[in-house]
């Protein structure tokens, strides 16, 4: 979230209105509301909203605990469990992700094993570009 919502959002918590200025004209809306808020760090939060906040640092998964919750996941895009097993083991293993959301771009694209292992080829070779485009943006 960009500077701006944030002082947006710090401004309702404290007020508990919301203003808008367009044109040289204002109008604000009172609001009652409770925030409930996640993100994967904490590190561009404005410290002024941070601390309204309960920060509650959760673990990440254990390989265990990932491979049920994709498989079950993948169940629902019709993946068998054999084909399942082999894309968990893939997408956690060779990918080194632990995102379901790259588990279930599998299962909807591959129909067997040499498919995935495509894939997985392609999504890591995607993955060595985004880091060197980040690399050379951060040495400009």
């Amino acid at each position: 979230m960009n500077k701006v919502d944030q002082i947006s959002l710090l401004h309702l918590m404290e007020t508990g209105t919301i203003s808008e200025t367009k044109i040289k004209k204002t109008r604000q809306i009172e609001l009652t509301s409770c925030v409930f808020a996640t993100a994967n760090n904490c590190e561009k939060i404005i410290e002024s909203l941070l601390s309204r906040f309960v920060v509650l640092q959760v673990p990440e998964y254990t390989f265990g605990e990932f491979a049920q919750i994709a498989v079950f996941r993948l169940r629902k895009e019709n993946v068998g469990p054999k084909l399942a097993s082999i894309i968990v083991d893939k997408v956690w293993f060779e990918l080194g992700s632990k995102d379901i959301r790259d588990v279930i771009k599998l299962g909807r694209l591959a129909d067997n094993e040499q498919e995935i292992s495509y894939i997985i080829r392609m999504m890591r070779q995607n993955q060595i570009s985004s880091q060197k485009l980040i690399l050379d943006s951060k040495q400009v």
